[in-house]
């Protein structure tokens, strides 16, 4: 929506670079000025900077790199890309069980979500 994109321009203006890397570093989904939750093609942009930034910081099995590409799945899902969307979940998948274990409770969003897609 109009707002969405609003909150957008208002973060690459009034911020820097750094202050949208550290946005979603947290895996803070949400505009830093206005606290709404960005949705569509902003969050799938922003997502998907902020899934190099972590894998380059990271590396590619880091847990809060399968935090992102879970975040991202459900961005694309979203936007109606179904192909994109159980492709980061299944990625997030193969990571959280790895990193925490078949029981774990972001293993069992990540299956839900993945039923879903």
């Amino acid at each position: 929506s109009e707002h969405y994109v609003v909150c957008l321009e208002a973060l690459l203006s009034f911020g820097t670079v750094q202050c949208l890397r550290t946005t979603w570093l947290r895996l803070d989904l949400a505009c830093p000025t206005c606290k709404h939750h960005y949705e569509g093609p902003a969050a799938v942009r922003l997502g998907t900077v902020a899934l190099s930034e972590l894998q380059t910081r990271y590396g590619e099995e880091h847990a809060v790199v399968g935090a992102a590409l879970h975040n991202l799945g459900v961005a694309y899902g979203l936007c109606g890309n179904a192909l994109k969307e159980r492709e980061h979940l299944e990625k997030a998948l193969e990571i959280q069980e790895r990193e925490f274990g078949p029981d774990h409770c972001d293993v069992a969003t990540t299956l839900s979500n993945l039923g879903n897609a």
